[in-house]
Formats: structure tokens, C-alpha cells, sequence
């Protein structure tokens, strides 16, 4: 029975989108900078709410293309949480790609993730440990502000 829930068509079509976009991501990362990159992911017509079972399949379909081919020195946090990000907005889920840093060594350590409603989403605690949020997208302002109002 559960086997028929991994093979609904939404199911696949969501996981195969992910994968593309995944795997299309770090090129797209290294020609574009982070100011035209971040804008071109936002889809111009998102559905008015969320579609249903769309962070579950997502998350599923993560793990299983993108956090285990992950090695535990490997960073690429990036490509995952832009990839990530494309797809649940595509879906209507209001996810924030979050920037981060945290001493490391001496140096800044950096880190990228997503949020929704202010909480860290498909990131293990253990992960998130000292990073302080220095950069979101959509910028918070921007979708708090009323039409007309001027910054």
C-alpha cells in the first residue's frame, strides 16, 4: 500500500523537477550572480496556496537525490537550498531562502537554508548551531511592506 503512494504521477513529476533543477543548479550558480540568480527562481505565477502533499514530496524526493549523494565533508548547500527553493515555490509553499554565517577556525563559516514561518526547513538542528540569518530572499521588508509605501 504505501508503495502506490510513491507512484502517484504528482509524486514523480515533483521528484523528476527537483532532480533536474538540482542537478542543473551548480552551473547556473557559477554564470549568474547571486543578484539575477535568486529573482530568475521565483516563479512569475505561484498558485495562491500551497498544493497539497508538495513539502512532503519534496523532502522525500531530497533525500533521496540530493542528501545521499552527499558526502559528510561535501558542502553544497547551495545548490540544494536554491534547488529546493525553486520547486516549493512553484508549489505555493512561501519558503525564504536564508544566508548565514558563524565563526569557524578563526574565519566565517557560511551556510545557506530555507525558512518557513521563521523556522528552518529540512535542516537538521545540529546544522543550524551558530549561524547567525545575514541575508533573505524574498527580502522580509519588501513582502511586509503595503503597495505604495516608500523605504
Amino acid at each position: 500500500m504505501r508503495l502506490c503512494r510513491y507512484l502517484k504521477p504528482t509524486r514523480i513529476r515533483r521528484a523528476l523537477r527537483l532532480f533536474v533543477v538540482w542537478w542543473r543548479m551548480p552551473g547556473r550558480i557559477e554564470a549568474q550572480p547571486m543578484s539575477v540568480l535568486l529573482p530568475s527562481l521565483d516563479p512569475p505565477h505561484p498558485p495562491p496556496s500551497p498544493r497539497p502533499g508538495a513539502i512532503e514530496d519534496i523532502a522525500d524526493a531530497a533525500l533521496l537525490f540530493i542528501d545521499r549523494w552527499r558526502l559528510p565533508l561535501d558542502d553544497r548547500c547551495l545548490p540544494r537550498t536554491l534547488s529546493l527553493y525553486h520547486c516549493l515555490r512553484l508549489e505555493g509553499v512561501p519558503v525564504e531562502v536564508v544566508f548565514g554565517v558563524r565563526p569557524h577556525s578563526g574565519l566565517q563559516e557560511g551556510h545557506a537554508w530555507l525558512e518557513l514561518d521563521g523556522r528552518p526547513l529540512m535542516e537538521p538542528a545540529q546544522r543550524m548551531q551558530g549561524f547567525v540569518p545575514i541575508f533573505h530572499h524574498p527580502d522580509r521588508r519588501e513582502e511586509h511592506d503595503p503597495p505604495g509605501s516608500v523605504r
